[in-house]
């Protein structure tokens, strides 16, 4: 199970690139005021991996594991 949960999370963070660039890139000239100036990056990021974590992915990935 350990496997499973992490290889959705990369196979999230691959397909929300786009977004975790947008929200690094955000971040990188800022220490404190990150946290106002980019929160719609953040919420954008965060809704990204909710979408690509959801149930019905994670059954694919579960099927895709067990079948190999």
């Amino acid at each position: 199970m350990p496997a499973l949960l992490y290889k959705l999370k990369q196979k999230a963070m691959a397909d929300c690139k786009v977004t975790a660039r947008a929200y690094a890139d955000c971040c990188s000239a800022r220490v404190f005021s990150a946290i106002w100036a980019c929160r719609a990056d953040l919420r954008a990021l965060n809704a990204c991996l909710q979408q690509q974590c959801a149930l019905t992915h994670t059954s694919s990935l579960q099927l895709a594991c067990v079948l190999h």
